[in-house]
């Protein structure tokens, strides 16, 4: 009897053994060698970015009596005219309540992409260091205008909470950049284009991300993920979604006070250093994630004829997203496809802004000045190496993609769902 249950025991831990040796085979990733390769060679169609250059408005729009006008980074006077602007002085920073903007017929209005840190203002116009200070929250849009009472000059900062200044300037200043934008040939046609869809080489980044390439091992999932990783930072390649994402996981153990020019300064830095820039980039949005842990998101947004890509999820190829933690990189999730060369281009009128208002009024319960809307592209894939980019009017609420219709004829594009204007 003891003889058959010592056989019995010993048959069932042999069993047990191999249906463990089974299904640790079936569960854990392939490790595939060391990889071994020669020094990356720099990637010509990447391109080096400055910091001011990824911060812009989205738009600069101007109103003279019943006339008005807007105008985009596309626009050969664009640059121009936004250094006009930042050459007045905005100073005596004070909070104020909402202030009435049609009681003051001359005006220029910057609207920026998303909400703007305090901090970064003084990147996009003159003010003054202890006048930033007196400044909470984020800021989304910038009016200058002639106040039509004191005939004084004025801007006002509506954000988080709003603020009125004063501008050291002349009135003769302010009119001539109105009367030029109000001078200028209004946007009624924009390009539909045809744009080669390229592919990052992964394995080819992974060589930029690690330094010492000897100590980088190669993991295949069981979902076709691959995983590059020297022990410590890894790169995951998710072939299913198009998308890889880098993780550094030393940046929360280096607590550094919080600062939001470090971590613009840094991001811009990283994406320089490897070669991440494939084309015209804004900064679209810096959220906190956790303020106790220094954790914050922040996005890059590409530009196309100087108008944001707002993808669909299914293609989420404008965003270059990071969270930041102490200041460094500590996440950085992109798409795995870019945009090339331009293949076929024609130009097609577009429906004025005039008639997005009408819209919003008929379809939204809010008035028009809850709203924000604005010109953008929406790319849709051909083929597995083409991509349409088409021009539609975008409208948005507290930061958020509300309805996105064809700029061409105002059908609504209804594959929206899930988008976040700058996050997601």
């Amino acid at each position: 009897m003891l003889e058959r249950m010592k056989t019995v025991i010993l048959t069932t831990l042999v069993i047990t053994s191999l249906m463990l040796s089974a299904i640790l085979s079936y569960v854990s990733p392939e490790y595939s060698p060391l990889v071994y390769t020669e020094e990356p060679s720099k990637n010509q169609d990447f391109n080096y970015v400055y910091v001011d250059e990824t911060l812009i408005p989205r738009e600069i729009r101007a109103f003279s009596g019943q006339e008005k006008n807007t105008i985009y980074p596309m626009s050969q006077d664009f640059n121009e005219i936004y250094q006009s602007i930042q050459k007045l002085t905005v100073t005596n920073i004070e909070t104020t309540t909402v202030v009435d903007l049609t009681k003051h017929g001359k005006r220029v209005q910057l609207s920026f992409y998303k909400a703007v840190p305090y901090e970064l203002l003084s990147h996009l116009l003159d003010i003054e260091v202890s006048d930033i200070r007196k400044i909470e929250g984020n800021i989304v849009r910038a009016t200058l205008y002639i106040d039509a009472k004191t005939d004084q000059l004025k801007c006002l900062l509506e954000g988080d909470r709003n603020y009125l200044a004063s501008i050291h300037g002349n009135k003769g200043q302010l009119n001539e950049v109105i009367q030029q934008i109000i001078n200028i040939t209004k946007v009624e046609m924009l390009p539909l284009v045809e744009i080669e869809l390229l592919s990052i080489q992964p394995r080819e980044y992974s060589n930029l991300l690690f330094e010492d390439l000897t100590q980088v091992r190669q993991i295949l999932e069981k979902d076709k993920s691959i995983i590059y990783t020297d022990g410590n930072r890894g790169l995951r390649v998710n072939i299913d979604s198009n998308t890889m994402e880098y993780t550094d996981p030393s940046a929360e153990d280096d607590f550094q006070q919080l600062s939001t020019k470090d971590m613009l300064l840094e991001s811009v830095y990283f994406l320089n250093e490897y070669q991440s820039w494939a084309g015209e980039y804004i900064i679209a949005n810096i959220d906190a994630i956790s303020k106790s842990r220094n954790e914050y998101s922040l996005v890059f947004q590409q530009l196309y004829y100087g108008l944001p890509i707002i993808s669909p999820n299914i293609l989420p190829l404008s965003e270059l997203q990071f969270k930041m933690q102490n200041n460094r990189v500590n996440r950085f999730l992109r798409s795995t496809k870019y945009l090339g060369a331009e293949m076929d281009s024609k130009m097609v009128s577009i429906l004025p802004s005039e008639y997005m208002a009408a819209i919003i009024n008929r379809q939204f319960s809010r008035p028009e000045d809850k709203w924000d809307y604005f010109l953008a592209y929406y790319p849709e894939q051909i083929t597995a190496q083409k991509v349409q980019m088409r021009p539609v009017w975008v409208v948005v609420n507290k930061q958020s993609v509300s309805a996105a219709y064809d700029a061409r004829n105002g059908q609504e594009i209804h594959q929206i769902g899930g988008w976040a204007y700058g996050s997601r």
